[in-house]
């Protein structure tokens, strides 16, 4: 997952922020959209608004970290693993407790 670095411009404390990569980007939010639509055209965030990945876009986010007072802000970007469950029945019983696939889940056809 990107990570974002900035430094608070006060007392040049290095600052370091994680971030999740960008909803379209994202293996797992992407099946797990098309599994939930059950042939619906979901809609995405609106860009440049605050979202759960608002913050995957660069611009954006400095924009909000310079704001905020935050300045030299850089981007790295650290794709890793995201494992949600030691199997298959540990995996489902948290993807079935988030917010989004709750409300999915209770507006399905």
């Amino acid at each position: 997952m990107p990570s974002l670095c900035a430094h608070a411009a006060a007392d040049l404390t290095p600052t370091c922020c994680s971030v999740r990569i960008a909803a379209v980007l994202s293996e797992w939010i992407t099946a797990l959209r098309g599994a939930l639509a059950v042939g619906r055209d979901l809609p995405a965030p609106p860009p440049g608004v605050p979202s759960p990945f608002s913050l995957a876009d660069k611009g954006f986010a400095t924009d909000v970290l310079t704001r905020a007072g935050f300045s030299d802000v850089a981007f790295e970007d650290s794709v890793q693993p995201f494992n949600v469950g030691s199997d298959a029945d540990d995996a489902y019983g948290f993807v079935a407790g988030l917010q989004p696939v709750v409300t999915m889940v209770a507006i399905s056809p």
